[in-house]
């Protein structure tokens, strides 16, 4: 005989009861009601002394048995046996271990988190003569590199006088805006994204991919993407924003089939977190941020919103917008990028209004931030507000599309804004000129980094602060 000892963890409980209302087995009762409740998927099979039955696969066993007045039915729905890894016939250390005795049965509980990883084994075995319990626990952490974190980015501490360079330099595709489909061009590119390694990542539109360029390194790598469009895994159509969170996954905003897509650290096939449905409807999306909390915002332009997805939720919450484009202060029009500083107080780039919107958190009526809501040319002005970042300071940085530079608005809104990269009055490809700035970036050294999209290249423009520091007065 055998007696095993085994903990399974399991959502399903299958109960069998067998009733009778003059015998239920070979022995003659007045009434007996035998009841058989299975909590478990582990399914024994015991035979004689000599005989060993080890069961790993899926049975459904039914057995009727007919008295002379009453036929009694027991029926078990299915007994699984279940493993999560691979099941050996000898005794190891490994997630799960058989040993071939008369009556064995092991059965392997994996619990997963998000960085550990602990495997429990317990094997039980008995012999005719000899009763031997052996038990064994190993325990294994995992701990994730964090390639980014957001709060790093947050405690970046950007002078209140300081200026950048107006010459930029290209660190991703031509320099002369020449488009192409190699290593080391791009093709509209869109949203970038640089981590605390210097790793600049570049969702590279038209070529249907997101490129990595390490540090001094003209040469992109393929991180996601095939390069051909399409809605498979390891495809993507349009994708126009890229972050990564704190575990080093590369989150992306697959726009043209509307999906949010995660390709985990090192993998080329993406998981789809969230898609578009009658219960979560996505349109085209503009842009993608994470927070300190790993959640993540989607700029939905189609239905002029911000939606945030909680860490792993497949639907999303309007935070922003959400009904029908319009300039009032709960509306959106086109809304391009976003940008949620560490107290959680959401940015918008309202584009076809012309402005920001600043948003506190729980609240869906916006504040005017920058711009003044028509188009224009001077310092109040945007024309085609596209992408924006936030400093420690509270100071708005504004990529000005239409106007092919960055401007910067300081707490005092009513001051209206002042051109701190491309502002020579004009678009071009010369190295002090932008042409469609479409996304913009900090490096951890405050240096900004900008999609020059019509120029197919993103260029770096170095941070410059005097060297006795900034005037208190």
């Amino acid at each position: 005989t055998g007696t095993m000892t085994t903990a399974t963890t399991t959502t399903a409980t299958t109960e069998t009861t067998t009733t009778a209302t003059t015998a239920t087995t070979t022995t003659a009762t007045t009434s007996t009601t035998t009841t058989t409740k299975t909590t478990s998927t582990t399914t024994t099979t015991a035979t004689t002394t000599t005989t060993t039955t080890i069961t790993t696969t899926t049975t459904t066993s039914t057995t009727t048995t007919q008295t002379t007045s009453t036929t009694t039915t027991t029926i078990t729905t299915t007994t699984t046996t279940t493993t999560t890894t691979t099941t050996t016939t000898t005794s190891t250390t490994t997630t799960t271990t058989t040993s071939k005795t008369t009556s064995t049965t092991s059965t392997s509980t994996t619990t997963t988190t998000t960085t550990t990883v602990t495997s429990t084994t317990s094997t039980t075995s008995q012999t005719t003569t000899t009763q031997t319990t052996t038990t064994s626990t190993t325990t294994t952490t995992t701990q994730t590199t964090i390639t980014f974190s957001p709060v790093g980015i947050y405690a970046l501490t950007i002078p209140t006088c300081a200026t950048w360079n107006d010459t930029g330099i290209t660190m991703g595709g031509n320099s002369n805006g020449s488009v192409g489909s190699d290593l080391r061009s791009l093709s509209s590119p869109v949203s970038i994204f640089i981590d605390n390694s210097d790793n600049l990542f570049v969702c590279d539109r038209d070529n249907y991919r997101i490129l990595k360029f390490p540090p001094n390194s003209s040469t992109g790598i393929i991180i996601a993407g095939n390069g051909t469009a399409g809605n498979e895994s390891n495809q993507l159509r349009g994708p126009k924003g890229v972050a990564i969170d704190q575990y080093g996954d590369i989150i992306v905003a697959d726009s043209d089939n509307y999906r949010i897509q995660k390709f985990v650290n090192g993998s080329t096939s993406g998981i789809t977190l969230a898609s578009n449905s009658s219960i979560n409807p996505l349109g085209q999306m503009r842009d993608l941020h994470i927070d300190v909390n790993n959640n993540i915002y989607v700029t939905d332009s189609d239905n002029n919103q911000i939606v945030k997805f909680i860490p792993f939720s497949s639907i999303g919450v309007v935070v922003a917008g959400g009904g029908p484009a319009g300039p009032g202060l709960n509306q959106l029009s086109g809304p391009f990028g976003n940008f949620v500083d560490p107290n959680g107080t959401l940015y918008v780039a309202d584009d076809q209004n012309f402005r920001v919107m600043k948003y506190f958190p729980g609240s869906l009526n916006g504040t005017i931030v920058a711009g003044n809501g028509t188009a224009g040319s001077s310092a109040y002005q945007l024309s085609r507000s596209i992408s924006i970042i936030v400093d420690n300071n509270g100071y708005i940085y504004v990529a000005d599309y239409g106007n092919a530079r960055i401007m910067r608005w300081t707490t005092n809104y009513a001051a209206g804004g002042v051109c701190v990269i491309g502002c020579t009055g004009s678009s071009g490809v010369a190295a002090t000129q932008l042409r469609g700035p479409r996304d913009l970036k900090f490096d951890r050294y405050g240096n900004i980094y900008i999609t020059d999209q019509a120029n197919h290249r993103i260029q770096k423009f170095m941070i410059q602060v005097p060297a006795a520091g900034c005037s208190s007065g």
